[in-house]
């Protein structure tokens, strides 16, 4: 409610500013929205440009991570893990040496030493080898252990249940190195080259975090990227930017959204474009995440930019509206005089229109028409209210002439009275009602109940006619028959029953009813007959402006009509089966008396 008054009061206070004020602020209106828009729409696509352009390059970056990672890890086909089932260790492993000496198991060792050494490197930091305690060549070896260590560690007894599986450790410190450092260890059986269900030894190699996180970094753009590896239960195994910003219920929801799609994230109140894919023989996603918010800073500078540059042209455009606005409303203000000094009486009015060719010029020019025209309209005017005072009179004269009709009427009915025919008497009574109700003294609107007498007398003539064949009942409740309506508005209804309708059965003859009543402020007046009733394509179109009735009286259903709608605001409608009668229904909006009496 607030909100309309207040648009109100705007309206109201803009509808009082001069033509130049409102020129102004309309131009100055639609140059900023225009600007508006213009910023708007630049800014969303250059934006969505941005986006796309991130979007395919981090996607391209992450498949080339996914390739290196596996490298890292060795595994692709040529990989570490891939073929060392088929190194030296297995060969080694799997001879029986219980008949070796001790200068023959030392060669070996030697040999395995130095296999062991050479795949060590930046990325293995260490390599431990778990075997049976009968095939444990010697105990304090640095790579080798027994077996026994391990078979009941969980990851052990994994291993057993999907011997063909890497077990992969979360990212920790192990305690031979003097600098910590964060390791990846991953756990897997080796199998005997020939028997291949019989497991020669586990291999637990350490892989170094670091060499993971230069790889996830060398595909890094500062400030607007962040990549990392982990796992299903959101641990972080190594990471480029991470900080405390991302929780644990963020990175997880992460984790559960498809694979290969892009995915708009809102968290800390900053908005992220999220990529996951899932990292080969691991249980680990490599996590793409990009910061829209530093992503579009370089947009945000446009903007602020193009917001400056804006305000400038606006400025600009309220300068030109004000100067353009001042030329145009000069030449409004001279027609504006003009139409003032016309209004006091002053017809010799000339304007200046030769220097300009546009729509004001013409208006002059066409107002300088309308004064001339103006003034012999005037002139015209003059006459014509001396022809109208000539019509008066001769108006005057003419309503002599009902006057003499109604007294000659008189006279013929006491002739009657005197010859004693009463029903000669009572036909010219009737008939010197009909018309003076008729005419009315020239009254347009009249009651009711006038016509419903005028209805009864027309009725009574008809019956003189036709021996009486036709029943009229009215049934009009008292504090109806004072509502008002056009003149002459039922009669040309009943007659169309009486020709149309009750004359043409067989017998002819027949009933008319008509009743009214008030409901919705509208009063219904009702005419029903049971005559021949009226066919579906006659009753389509016999409202039509062209229809009119075709008896004497020469008031059609459409005249009727016309002149409800004209006078009243009223309506009519036609109900009519063949063979079972019709219903005319008019309906008028409710009016006292009053409302009224200044129409007559």
């Amino acid at each position: 409610m607030e909100r309309r008054l207040d648009m109100k009061q705007l309206s109201s206070l803009f509808k009082k500013l001069n033509i130049k004020l409102k020129i102004t602020i309309a131009f100055s209106f639609v140059s900023i929205l225009s600007l508006i828009v213009i910023v708007s729409i630049s800014y969303m696509r250059n934006a969505e440009i941005i986006k796309e352009n991130i979007q395919e390059m981090a996607a391209r970056d992450a498949n080339i991570l996914m390739m290196d990672i596996e490298r890292y890890f060795g595994l692709d086909s040529e990989s570490y893990i891939s073929g060392i089932s088929h190194s030296l260790i297995v060969d080694i492993l799997s001879k029986d040496i219980s008949s070796y000496n001790i200068y023959e198991k030392a060669k070996l060792v030697e040999q395995l030493n130095h296999y062991v050494a050479e795949l060590e490197s930046n990325r293995i930091t260490r390599i431990r080898i778990y075997v049976e305690d009968n095939r444990l060549l010697f105990a304090d070896e640095r790579n080798f252990f027994p077996m026994s260590d391990v078979e009941k560690e969980p990851w052990y007894l994994a291993l057993l249940e999907s011997p063909n599986e890497i077990q992969w450790s979360t990212p920790y410190y192990p305690n031979y190195f003097i600098t910590p450092q964060n390791v990846i260890t991953a756990k897997y059986l080796l199998k005997h080259p020939q028997r291949l269900m019989e497991p020669i030894c586990v291999m637990s190699v350490d892989f170094s975090e670091k060499g993971l996180r230069d790889i996830l970094g060398s595909r890094l753009i500062s400030g607007k990227h962040y990549v990392a590896v982990i796992d299903d239960n959101a641990n972080i195994i190594s990471s480029t930017k991470f900080n405390d910003d991302y929780t644990t219920g963020f990175l997880s929801e992460l984790c559960r959204q498809p694979y290969g799609i892009w995915h708009i994230r809102e968290h800390n109140y900053e908005k992220y474009m999220t990529l996951s894919l899932p990292i080969e023989k691991t249980p680990w996603h490599l996590l793409y995440i990009v910061n829209l918010n530093a992503a579009l800073e370089s947009i945000a500078k446009i903007r602020d930019f193009m917001i400056l540059l804006s305000c400038g042209m606006i400025a600009l455009v309220v300068l030109l509206s004000n100067v353009l606005s001042r030329i145009m409303t000069k030449r409004i203000v001279s027609l504006r005089d003009a139409a003032v000094s016309i209004s006091e009486g002053n017809l010799n009015i000339t304007l200046d229109t030769d220097d300009y060719c546009d729509e004001i010029s013409d208006m002059q020019r066409s107002f300088c028409k309308m004064v001339s025209r103006l003034s012999d309209l005037l002139d015209e005017r003059f006459q014509m209210a001396i022809n109208l005072k000539n019509a008066e009179i001769k108006a005057l004269q003419a309503q002599i002439n009902p006057h003499f009709l109604y007294n000659t009427l008189d006279i013929i009915s006491w002739k009657a009275i005197r010859q004693k025919n009463y029903d000669i008497y009572h036909l010219i009574k009737n008939l010197a009602k009909y018309y003076k109700l008729s005419l009315n003294q020239g009254q347009d609107i009249v009651p009711l109940a006038d016509e419903l007498d005028h209805i009864k007398y027309y009725v009574n003539i008809q019956n003189e006619r036709m021996n009486h064949v036709i029943q009229l009942t009215i049934d009009i409740d008292d504090g109806l028959r004072n509502h008002t309506l056009p003149k002459l508005t039922l009669q040309p209804i009943v007659e169309n029953s009486i020709l149309h309708g009750l004359m043409e059965k067989d017998p002819p003859g027949g009933k008319i009813s008509i009743d009214a009543l008030f409901h919705d402020n509208v009063v219904e007046i009702r005419i029903v007959d049971d005559g021949v009733g009226i066919g579906p394509e006659k009753l389509e179109g016999i409202l039509g402006e062209q229809i009119s009735s075709d008896h004497h009286t020469g008031y059609g259903l459409s005249n009727v009509r016309y002149r409800l709608r004209l006078t009243v605001g009223g309506d009519l409608k036609i109900e009519s089966k063949p063979d079972l009668g019709t219903k005319v229904t008019i309906l008028l909006p409710d009016r006292k008396d009053s409302d009224t009496s200044s129409m007559d």
